[in-house]
């Protein structure tokens, strides 16, 4: 669910400049307390971006693609 926020702030535009697990916030929501609330914070960082990043779903542990087909160097380090 973390890189799934990181691809939706890539979306609208914006690329966070200083992703790391400092700036990542997770919390117990409040009603269903089962699932939880993620927050990225800090962007002072951050830049427009055009996200070449074509994809909706990041598979975890699926063949590693390469960086240049990826179409974006943020979300590529991250995952």
């Amino acid at each position: 669910r973390i890189i799934e926020a990181l691809i939706n702030i890539h979306k609208t535009g914006v690329r966070h400049g200083d992703f790391a697990e400092r700036n990542v916030l997770i919390r117990q929501h409040p009603t269903t307390k089962t699932e939880f609330l993620i927050r990225i914070i800090d962007f002072g960082s951050s830049q427009l971006h055009k996200c070449g990043f074509e994809g909706e779903v990041i598979e975890h542990n699926g063949l590693q693609p390469d960086e240049k087909e990826f179409g974006c160097d943020e979300l590529y380090e991250v995952c």
